[in-house]
């Protein structure tokens, strides 16, 4: 009986240790293929990870399935960044690109122990495929991020800009004829 109670006590203990490489879960669009969105849809990417565990290039697509506007907030739980030196920080970094064009950082804000950040008008063309990275490490009590992403109407001054340009593609054309 005391043999077994040591074998049991090991293997619970060793049951609590934290040795699983990656426990990354990852929902929503971080998990499959990139939703196409028309405007009124929205998305959602979820990405959680056990203590200290680095994100290691995590990414997220979407496409427009027409011109709209994103509009992108995000959030970090817990955010400790201002506890930096203490052990408990954590160092994410989110990042968007659309199609290959250059990384572009998304700030957070750290209010009461969770990061937020939000994109207002993130205006895309059709077929335009926009994706999320998660960088950096966990801190000491994990991390869940949250991607949230709704498809908004293009603002009335870009729709106006866009046919002018194409009025004037088309005048340009017609002279050339």
């Amino acid at each position: 009986m005391l043999t077994f109670l040591r074998y049991a006590t090991i293997v619970g203990a060793v049951a609590l240790l934290p040795f699983n490489a990656s426990a990354l879960v990852m929902t929503g669009f971080f998990s499959g293929p990139a939703p196409s969105l028309t405007i009124g849809d929205s998305a959602q990417g979820n990405v959680s990870a056990m203590p200290f565990e680095p994100f290691g290039g995590v990414s997220g697509s979407i496409v427009a399935a027409e011109n709209l506007s994103l509009r992108v907030t995000s959030t970090v739980n817990p955010f400790l960044d201002a506890l930096s030196g203490s052990g408990f920080s954590n160092s994410i970094d989110l990042n968007y690109q659309i199609n290959s064009g250059p990384l572009v950082n998304i700030p957070i804000t750290q209010t009461n122990m969770t990061g937020s950040s939000v994109i207002a008008g993130l205006n895309l063309a059709q077929n335009d495929q926009v994706t999320f990275f998660i960088e950096g490490n966990a801190g000491r009590f994990g991390n869940d991020v949250d991607v949230n992403a709704s498809a908004i109407p293009l603002p009335p001054g870009v729709i106006l800009s866009l046919s002018a340009l194409a009025g004037f593609a088309f005048l340009m054309r017609r002279k050339k004829a």
